[in-house]
C-alpha cells in the first residue's frame, strides 16, 4: 500500500483509472515524487503527466494492478511486454513461473520471430547442473501449458551456461532480445 500522502493508481495508457485486478501502468503522486529527469537543458518532465487539476503524477514504466483491499502488486515492465495476436504476455509472469523448477538457475523471457517475421516468446535458460535438455524443455513446455495463457507458453527455449548480466547483477534482457 502507498504511505500515507503518496497516491498511487493503476491507468491505461490513455491515463484513465483501471479497474481494481486490471494490469496497467503504476502511477504515483505526491509531494515526495520527483518533478522531472535532471537533463543537460535543466529539468525535463518526461515521465510526468500533469492531469486536469494539474497534478503531476510520476509514469513509472512499472505494470501492476491494485486488489480490492488496496494493495498493489508489481506485473513487470511496460517496456518488457510482448504482444502475441493482440495478447499482452508479461516475460516475469513466465520467469516466476520457472523459478518454481529445481534444474532452472535463471531465465529470461524475450520477445522473438518466427521465420515469417511472427512475434514469439523465446525463453533463455541456465541451469542449475547438466541434465536431459530435452527433458528439461518438455518439462518447461508442460509447466508453461497448465499455468499461463497459450500466448505465454515459449515456442524456442535455448539453453546456456550463463545468462549476461547488467552492472546490478540484474539478468540483461536487452542484451538477449533482437
Amino acid at each position: 500500500k502507498p504511505l500515507e500522502g503518496i497516491r498511487m493508481e493503476i491507468w491505461d495508457d490513455d491515463h484513465k483509472p483501471v479497474e481494481n485486478g486490471t494490469v496497467g501502468e503504476i502511477v504515483i503522486a505526491g509531494p515526495t515524487v520527483m518533478q522531472g529527469y535532471l537533463t543537460a537543458d535543466g529539468p525535463a518532465d518526461a515521465g510526468i503527466y500533469y492531469d486536469e487539476e494539474g497534478t503531476a503524477w510520476v509514469l513509472s514504466g512499472d505494470l501492476g494492478y491494485r486488489d480490492d483491499d488496496g494493495f498493489f502488486f508489481f506485473s513487470g515492465r511496460k517496456k518488457r511486454v510482448i504482444i502475441i495476436s493482440g495478447y499482452n504476455v508479461y516475460p516475469v509472469d513466465i520467469e516466476n513461473l520457472m523459478d518454481t523448477l529445481p534444474f532452472i538457475k535463471e531465465s529470461c523471457a524475450v520477445r522473438g520471430k518466427t521465420p515469417e517475421g511472427k512475434p514469439l516468446v523465446r525463453l533463455y535458460v541456465s541451469l542449475k547442473e547438466n541434465g536431459d535438455k530435452e527433458e528439461y524443455s518438455r518439462i518447461i513446455t508442460e509447466t508453461c501449458e497448465k499455468n499461463l495463457s497459450k500466448f505465454s507458453v515459449p515456442r524456442e527455449i535455448i539453453f546456456k551456461d550463463d545468462l549476461p548480466h547488467t552492472p546490478l547483477e540484474k539478468v540483461d534482457f536487452m542484451k538477449l532480445t533482437e
